[in-house]
């Protein structure tokens, strides 16, 4: 698993995974994770466009930072154009807890539109 983070302008951050997410490649989208939101982060895109397998630690995972963003409060936006994510996350009942986009530019423009 690859995992990028990207600190753009106005706090938007934007983090990159790649590969398979499961018991033993979720630290590593943990550890890029694990202080998200950051203090100086105003908005939070996790872009899962190139994940090709998403299990149950996955799901644990978005669903803890998911959590967080709403404490901070910190909108999060998905980015999933995989049917394989995209199965997980309806066939767990959590799509409809989540902000999801088919691409990074979508995600950005509803950030736009709130003043983000």
């Amino acid at each position: 698993m690859a995992v990028t983070t990207i600190r753009g302008p106005g706090g938007i951050t934007r983090v990159l995974a790649a590969g398979e997410i499961d018991w033993a490649s979720v630290g590593s989208l943990d550890r890029a994770l694990e202080h998200e939101p950051a203090s100086d982060t105003t908005a939070l895109i996790v872009d899962l466009a190139r994940v090709s397998f998403c299990s149950s630690c996955g799901l644990h995972l978005l669903t803890s930072l998911r959590q967080r963003a709403k404490a901070a409060p910190v909108p999060l936006e998905l980015v999933v154009d995989t049917v394989v994510v995209g199965r997980v996350l309806e066939a767990s009942g959590l799509w409809s807890l989540f902000s999801i986009h088919t691409d990074h530019d979508s995600a950005l423009a509803k950030l736009t539109a709130s003043g983000r």
